[in-house]
């Protein structure tokens, strides 16, 4: 991330200073290889300027982590001609360092081009997904890219204002993907279409597989629904109509999406759950018997906190759900926001109740299990500061504190204000001051860093069971 900044930061200076170098054209093309061990090859092509001060003789190029996948095949070729590497193990992904034949003289142009090919690793695990019928590609993560070099002031890797991903599938497969999309071809049993990206804009991903697909045109947002399962009579309608609330519910709480005319998209889900969706995408899991399961009422949570991302500014900036906690378990209070919207305010109780009996639940565990007083100690702080419920239950004690209504318009203003660059809780207790001109600083260390769940939130809600 810090060098994915410095690369931004340096590309808007004018003058030379240092090494680097300017993305100046980008290409990446997606193809689903279904026959025999499914597999997806990628080439990603780019025009690069030297736009430093000096000469490059070297440049690095970052792959994409190996989590729940296999990258075989890696290939690199500078201008048309393969070049070897030296590959340098790295957690987050392999780095790639390749010597230049030749001097890259300063405001010249050269062409790159990288391919390797990617295949799922043991099921379940990690975010990819790559079988005969279903394609998954999540945000980020799988994109190679060249870095800055090395350097003081060094600059280069910020992708260009406009690029194009183009996905090919199987021409019976439905495709989405980030970005806008411009062009569709079928040829030999394939499609091939392509989506404009823009930067900064939403994170690249890819989904694609055998569905049947039903558009509902909602208001404020339409709605696609892809199956692979039998689903009752009018249960798709159903969830349409009620996803037409959530999103309503968001606009009002958290503002409008950018991008009004973009559906949203429900999705069968056969590869075992992958998170995190992306932020117009929820899945849904598929059962043994091949039915979609969603009949619970949990699960229709989930499928709200799932597309709340996009008004949270998920694919925009850093995920909220792995924002340090509580503010990792905003999603979820979004996905109760727009359940209660959908039943009444009578299940906004029914949410806290379930929130005190889960955070007992997690104390229960660890109390009973085996270890030493001190471990057992331990782990209920980790528990603590790390339990969803406990997080989600803080946002409805900040409604009850402070009220709903200032809440909510804290949120929007953060969010809003924020869009793109991520928050943390000091962004949401600096506009939460601004509505209320309370102190709100002693009431949320009060709540995060003090073991458990306040005394008087529990007898509000008539349960002494989470201590």
């Amino acid at each position: 991330m810090l060098i994915f900044c410095v690369a931004v930061w340096a590309a808007s200076c004018e003058i030379p200073v240092g090494p680097g170098y300017s993305i100046e054209q980008q290409n990446a093309v997606v193809r689903l290889l279904a026959q025999g061990a499914a597999r997806v090859e990628l080439r990603l092509e780019f025009t690069l300027r030297n736009s430093g001060d000096v000469p490059l003789r070297s440049l690095e190029i970052h792959l994409p982590p190996g989590d729940g996948a296999h990258l075989e095949a890696v290939t690199v070729a500078w201008e048309g001609q393969p070049v070897g590497f030296a590959r340098q193990p790295d957690a987050q992904g392999d780095i790639l360092r390749i010597q230049l034949g030749e001097a890259w003289p300063m405001k010249k142009l050269r062409t790159l081009r990288i391919e390797y090919t990617i295949a799922s690793g043991e099921a379940g695990t990690g975010q990819f997904a790559v079988t005969p019928d279903f394609l998954y590609l999540p945000p980020d993560g799988w994109l190679a890219a060249p870095v800055p070099p090395r350097g003081m002031y060094a600059r280069g890797g910020a992708p260009p204002k406009e690029w194009t991903l183009e996905v090919q599938v199987p021409g019976s497969f439905a495709v989405q993907a980030a970005g806008e999309r411009s062009g569709q071809e079928n040829k030999g049993g394939e499609q091939m279409t392509r989506f404009r990206q823009r930067f900064p804009g939403m994170s690249p991903y890819v989904i694609a597989g055998l569905y049947t697909t039903r558009e509902f045109k909602l208001a404020p947002y339409p709605v696609e629904i892809w199956r692979k399962t039998v689903r009752e009579e009018g249960e798709e309608q159903r969830l349409a109509g009620e996803l037409s609330v959530a999103t309503k519910t968001y606009d009002a709480v958290f503002g409008a999406r950018a991008d009004r005319s973009r559906p949203l998209w429900i999705a069968d889900d056969p590869a075992a759950g992958k998170e995190p969706a992306p932020p117009d995408f929820a899945f849904t899991p598929v059962a043994a018997e091949g039915r979609a399961i969603l009949e619970g009422e949990a699960e229709r949570r989930k499928i709200a906190e799932s597309l709340s991302k996009g008004w949270l500014g998920y694919g925009l900036g850093p995920d909220p759900q792995t924002a340090p906690q509580p503010m990792g378990s905003l999603p979820g209070y979004a996905g109760c926001l727009a359940r209660e919207a959908a039943r009444g305010p009578g299940a906004r109780r029914e949410f806290i109740e379930e929130g005190l009996r889960k955070y007992a639940e997690e104390q229960t565990t660890i109390s009973e299990s085996g270890g030493r007083a001190e471990e057992k100690k331990k782990a209920m702080q980790e528990m603590d500061r790390q339990s969803p419920w406990k997080n989600l239950l803080f946002f409805f004690a900040l409604e009850d504190q402070f009220g709903r209504d200032k809440l909510h318009a804290a949120l929007q203003h953060m969010i809003q204000a924020r869009r793109g660059r991520g928050y943390d809780l000091r962004d949401l207790l600096a506009a939460l001051e601004q509505e209320t001109s309370r102190n709100v600083g002693e009431f949320v260390r009060g709540w995060v860093k003090h073991p458990g769940i306040a005394g008087d939130f529990r007898a509000r809600y008539g349960t002494g069971s989470a201590q």
